[in-house]
Formats: C-alpha cells, structure tokens, sequence
C-alpha cells in the first residue's frame, strides 16, 4: 500500500509542477491560454468528482478495518 501510495504522489508532484509551470507560462504570456475554456472543462468534472468525494472519504476507515480484520483472523 505504501508503495503505491508513493507512486501516487510523485505523480502528482510531477502533474502540479508541470501544469504550474503551463499556468506561469500563461501568465507572463510566452504561451496563450484561455483561462475561460480552461475553466469550463473542469467544471465538467464536478459531479464527477462529488460522486466520488464519499468514496475517498471512507478509505481510511476500510483499510484500517481491513488490517485489523486480518490481524484478528491471524
């Protein structure tokens, strides 16, 4: 699990540097992006995203459930 979880994050730090780095870029104007278009794309992704907020929220409780299920059974 950790190590999954490790991999997660660093590709998350690479996304989050990368699309900063698009966004500054943006902002001083080397490249031109429309923030509006931007905008209304992610929006798209907000019931998306609330469907699954529940889900997220109960991984801790499943995992430490899980992990002391297992140990009980050992």
């Amino acid at each position: 699990m950790g190590y999954i979880v490790k991999k997660i994050l660093n590709l998350a730090i690479i996304l989050g540097v990368f699309t900063l780095g698009i966004l500054y870029l943006g902002q001083i104007n080397v490249i031109n992006l429309n923030f509006e278009e931007i905008t209304a794309f992610i929006s798209k992704f907000e019931n998306v995203i609330q469907t699954f907020a529940p889900l997220v929220t109960g991984i801790p409780f499943v995992g430490s459930f899980f992990l002391g299920f297992l140990g009980g059974l050992r």
